[in-house]
């Protein structure tokens, strides 16, 4: 449900839960769907990569979480080439920290997993949730999604072994931004666009971003 749909006492009622939901229900739902998986081949390659741990390759959500993190790495780095900050603003912190959240609480609510990866779930989704409130209390972030991947390098090392995952943050980002060029001349250029008008269209711009 967005803002706009439902009858009031639906709204006030999901109001009451989280106002985040009503007053930004779109953005969140078209962001699940943009971060569910890398756009690019230098993204998808560094996800497959994630293959070699059998904790991992057994355990799909594991990977898709991962997956999710790659994404919006992609999607910072493509902004970096246009000179915007897509996650700076603390709303559109917001924003993706939801979209995370919900995609995987909808894999808890259609999936059974044991006791195992349950605890994993739990951990990952409180740490998730603190980092949100941290947000909303005012803590500045400049660096939001390698905050955010720390959590899930962390958590998906407390599922697996200290010492086994190595997240590479600075690798992947690094491949990626070295793709992007190359991502510029395919198609002339539509993917690229594709992808950027795609993130652009899910965030809350400030004037200032506007004016760019």
């Amino acid at each position: 449900m967005t803002a706009n749909e439902g009858s009031s006492e639906e709204k006030l009622i999901v109001a009451e839960l989280d106002p985040y939901w009503v007053n930004y229900g779109r953005n969140i739902r078209e962001s699940v769907k943009l971060i569910s998986s890398p756009h690019t081949q230098a993204g998808e390659e560094e996800l497959k990569s994630f293959w070699d741990y059998p904790e991992i390759r057994n355990y799909p959500p594991v990977h898709s979480i991962i997956g999710m993190w790659i994404a919006l790495v992609e999607y910072e780095e493509i902004g970096k080439k246009e000179e915007r900050d897509y996650f700076s603003d603390p709303i559109n912190q917001i924003i993706t920290l939801k979209a995370f959240k919900f995609s995987i609480e909808s894999e808890i609510i259609t999936e059974s997993y044991n006791d195992h990866y349950k605890r994993f779930f739990k951990s990952i989704l409180t740490r998730l949730n603190q980092l949100e409130e941290r947000i909303k209390e005012g803590t500045k972030f400049p660096n939001f999604l390698n905050s955010l991947g720390m959590i899930v390098s962390q958590e998906v090392q407390n599922l697996i072994g200290r010492g086994v995952l190595d997240m590479r943050m600075d690798e992947i980002r690094g491949k990626i931004r070295e793709y992007l060029p190359k991502l510029r001349k395919l198609d002339g250029g539509q993917i690229f666009s594709k992808i950027q008008k795609g993130i652009e269209s899910v965030l809350i711009w400030s004037s200032e971003e506007i004016s760019k």
